[in-house]
Parts: C-alpha cells; structure tokens; sequence
C-alpha cells in the first residue's frame, strides 16, 4: 500500500498536530520510531512519507490512533506555526530547505 494524493497532505497535517499535542519535538518523535530528525521534518511537509509499517509506531510515541494520522486537515489544525521545520505558512506549502 503506498500513500499518495490527498493523504500526503492529510498525513502531513496530521503527524505534524499529533506529534505537538503529545509534547513532542522533531527529535523526540524521530528516537522514538528509529529514523532521524531530517525523516520527520520531510513528513510533516509532505516531501516524503513514512513507510506504512511505521505508521503504528508512529501513533503510538504521539499517543493516537492510527487512523488520527489521516484525518482532514481542517481537523488537524491548520496553522502558520513558524516551528515545523522553520517553515511559515501552512504545512503542505512548505518551500525552504532543510
């Protein structure tokens, strides 16, 4: 099963919001699932995907369901915060480097 389309976005979003309502840093999630900070700073702007057996890992350090990591991106709280990976503007429109 790949993740494509739409659900880049929504995973994006959601992996993003998941991760701050856990009171996690970039960091902090990537230990806790085995890759480094740069895997989840790329997820949370889209650029790539975790690999799908990742997924119950990575609900499980950010205390959700699997299912939470999909869900629309109105939900998942759509923001111009500036801390996801120095980004400004919403999550999906990410365009500086890393």
């Amino acid at each position: 099963y790949f993740i494509h389309g739409e659900e880049v976005e929504k995973l994006a979003l959601a992996i993003a919001y998941r991760r701050k309502k856990a009171n996690l840093t970039q960091v902090e999630l990537a230990a806790a699932v085995g890759v480094n900070q740069s895997s989840v700073c790329q997820w949370e702007t889209g650029s790539t995907t975790p690999r799908v057996e990742m997924l119950p890992s990575i609900a499980k350090a950010c205390k959700c369901e699997i299912g939470e990591l999909f869900i629309d991106g109105e939900e998942a709280g759509r923001s111009d915060d500036p801390g996801i990976c120095g980004a400004t503007g919403n999550v999906g429109r990410y365009e500086g480097g890393i």
